[in-house]
Formats: C-alpha cells, structure tokens, sequence
C-alpha cells in the first residue's frame, strides 16, 4: 500500500468494518490527517464500497486489490472494443483500440495505484452507460435504456468526472438518424440526473474541492491550450523514455515535439477534406476526456506529469482509436 492507499483502506474503520451508512454520508478522506489533507471534500462511495468488499475477502493483502484494479482496466478495454464495433461495424479497428488502450504505458499510473480505483470505477460505469445506451439505439431494446440511466447513477457514486457522460452520448447520437425531439427526450433524464446529483452533493454531502461546475477563467483556458501538446506526447512517449531519450539528443527532441505537434493538425485536416468519422470521433472523445483537466492545470503543473498521466485515462480512448486507426 502506497501514498493514499493508508488512508483509504488501513486507518479507514468504515472500510474495515463494512460501516455502509457511513461510507455513504462522508467523504472518501474523511480519515486522513488536517495537515495533509485538503479537506473532506472527495465523495466516491462505490470507491470505498469496493474496498469494504474486498477487506472481507483478502483483508490487507495488496495483491488482491491491485487484482481487482487489473480487471477492471480490462473490463475497460473490452467495453471500448463491443462500443466501436456497434458504431462503426470494423472489427478490426474496435479490436485494435481495445488492445491499445489496455496494454499503453501511460496506464500504468493509474491501474497499479490502489487509490486510483474511483477512475477505473467511473469509466467502467460511464462505459458500459454508453454501451448499453447506443445498444438500446441499434436493437430497439427499451429495457437497455433504462439500464444506462441506471449505470449512470452508479458512475456519478464512483467520481464526479461521470457528469461529461452527456456529451459522450451527444456524441454517439450523431452515428443514428434519429429527430431532434426524439434526441432531446432520450437526453433529458441524463441531464436530470447530472442536476439532481450537483444538488444533492452541494446541499449533503463534499462537495468537491475543485467544484463540480468551477468557474473558469480566460487564463486557465489559455494554459489548458498550450498543454493540450504535453497531453498529447505523453501518450506518445512515456515519460522515463522522453527524459532518458532528450536529455542525451536535443534533435531527437526537437523532431518529436515537430511530429507531435503536426500530426494532430494532419489527422483533423484529413478529417474535415474527407468527412472522415473515425478520426472526428476520436478527437471528440480525446477532448471530452481532457476536459475535467482545464480546473487541475496549475496543480497538475505544480505536482508534475505523472499525476497528469493519472487523469488523461479517458482521454486515451480517443488517442488509441487514433492509433488503431
């Protein structure tokens, strides 16, 4: 157990003695020490409900939860694979971004840290949310309908990054030729439920230390724009390699940040000459997952890049359909 994983699960006697009430009325830290924590402001239940489970099961032996951290990254990776063969119907491709998504390096990060388990839950439950949501659009099974409102909930009780949800759908929606009306009533209790949860989580419960809804400014906007580069090549390269591979060859650097820098401007320009959907998709999924990154800018450039390779889990969707592709 490292960092937060002590007081997440060690010193936590919620987790220990399986205290559901509690787990479900206080925020994830409420445990960790005044002096180093920023305040009892992260509510993510299902996170802590997790770990309850398995303290029955394995009590303190890591190995168990890193376990559980390892299967659902490829839950993850199976859930990217069945969305893009629904939408697109290119085996290959979806096969592709599955196993891409699954095996980067940058994943790391996040999938071996016990405490980033509220990033994993969020995208397993926002993911199979959208799967079952575009499933209910291919097969006319209402039933699927209700059971992504359902998933949904679940992932807006495992982190508050679950409320972008309707612009994933927004987004999948542009692949079905459905009415207007119609696609606005198959998005109003998405967007109910987002309202009702920033109510809820303002009125009772941590409301969150960076805000749910923060107020942005035009500064923060334009360094979130000048990072968007370093998000980007840190999935291309990770960062033991660019350190390693810069510090002994300057021209190595300078080609690779010239590369990293054209490629997304060649891959958006051959989209928009050929209407290609592919390649607009995976930049739309790319940006809504940097997207939460915008308020975190100045701490993720105070804490350094690897943290910042905590947070672009969902971002990398987008960069490994770009990829497969």
């Amino acid at each position: 157990f490292i960092f937060d994983d002590n007081f997440l699960i060690i010193n936590n006697p919620y987790v220990k003695n399986f205290n559901i009430s509690k787990i479900f009325t206080t925020g994830i830290f409420h445990f960790k020490p005044k002096e180093l924590s920023h305040g009892n402001y992260y509510y993510r239940p299902l996170q802590s409900l997790s770990y309850s489970v398995e303290y029955i099961l394995w009590k303190l032996n890591p190995v168990g939860y890193r376990t559980t951290n390892i299967l659902l990254h490829s839950l993850n990776s199976l859930f990217i694979f069945l969305l893009l063969f629904l939408i697109f119907k290119d085996k290959i491709l979806a096969l592709l971004s599955g196993i891409f998504f699954c095996i980067h390096p940058a994943q790391a990060c996040l999938v071996t840290f016990i405490a980033g388990r509220s990033n994993l839950l969020e995208t397993f439950f926002t993911l199979s949310s959208i799967l079952a949501f575009v499933y209910c659009l291919a097969c006319c099974g209402k039933k699927y309908y209700y059971f992504s409102l359902l998933l949904y909930v679940a992932a807006l009780l495992s982190r508050e990054g679950a409320l972008l949800l309707p612009l994933y759908l927004i987004a999948c929606l542009t692949f079905f030729k459905l009415k207007k009306k119609r696609i606005i009533l198959l998005l109003i209790p998405y967007i109910a439920l987002s309202l009702l949860y920033i109510m809820i989580r303002h009125a009772f419960f941590p409301f969150g230390k960076y805000g749910i809804l923060p107020s942005l400014s035009l500064h923060q906007l334009f360094n979130f724009a000048l990072r968007l580069h370093d998000y980007f090549w840190q999935l291309l390269l990770t960062l033991n390699l660019k350190v390693e591979l810069f510090n002994k060859h300057y021209m190595a650097k300078f080609i690779f940040y010239f590369l990293s820098s054209v490629m997304p401007i060649y891959f958006l320009t051959k989209a928009v000459i050929s209407k290609d959907k592919v390649i607009f998709s995976a930049f739309i999924l790319y940006f809504i997952g940097l997207i939460p990154l915008i308020k975190l800018d100045e701490n993720l450039n105070n804490l350094g890049p690897i943290l910042s390779e905590h947070y672009v889990y969902n971002a990398s969707i987008g960069f490994c359909i770009l990829l497969a592709y």
